[in-house]
């Protein structure tokens, strides 16, 4: 019984550590151009919570991650934003573009239609002052649904 301590501090050092690695090559280099590295970045980071958070990723010009916030803490099947909260950062920060991203802890990475709703008002929120929405992506154990990529925005 006396060893669990040990083999769950040496499991969640290595998670940090994988985290850490993916962080560095999303931030590396654009992030349309390695988009496999981008979706590692999110399975590491978001497919073990156990309740829906909601992230954007805030790019530049040249589409290199300038910030990851996390916006929204959610339940068990909800999370919510704030259009206007990523507006303000977007212009804050002089973002070009956003990927927006949050985790389906049921497993199954198939977005709502809430999510496709929510998604494509937040597009056009952001095109009002010149911000893309390059995607929103959800993520879960295994799997990484792009709803650009399947013709949903």
């Amino acid at each position: 019984m006396g060893e669990w301590p040990e083999v769950i501090e040496i499991l969640a050092a290595c998670r940090e550590a994988m985290l850490a690695a993916a962080s560095e090559e999303v931030r590396e280099q654009p992030v349309l151009a390695n988009w496999s590295s981008l979706t590692t970045y999110l399975q590491i980071s978001m497919s073990s919570l156990t309740s829906e958070q909601f992230r954007a990723l805030f790019l530049d010009c040249r589409n290199r991650l300038i910030s990851d916030d996390m916006i929204w803490n959610g339940t068990l099947t909800t999370t919510h934003f704030n259009v206007r909260d990523i507006i303000v950062r977007s212009i804050d920060i002089c973002a070009a573009a956003v990927i927006v991203a949050h985790n389906h802890p049921s497993g199954d990475a198939t977005p709502s239609r809430a999510d496709i709703i929510a998604t494509r008002m937040l597009s056009q929120a952001l095109s009002t002052v010149d911000v893309n929405l390059h995607d929103h992506v959800i993520v879960c154990r295994g799997q990484s649904y792009s709803l650009k990529g399947n013709g949903l925005m």
